[in-house]
């Protein structure tokens, strides 16, 4: 969503899909600090 805003904004094309995986890593830290709660994040 934040790319998509900076291209519209200042014309620039960055590759959004670049950014999706990080979407998903605090669904993952999530899920690990709730099925593994001894695990150091």
């Amino acid at each position: 969503i934040f790319a998509i805003g900076i291209n519209m904004i200042f014309g620039k094309k960055i590759s959004v899909g670049n950014l999706l995986p990080a979407i998903f890593f605090p669904v993952v830290f999530m899920l690990i600090k709730v099925f593994w709660p001894a695990f150091p994040v």
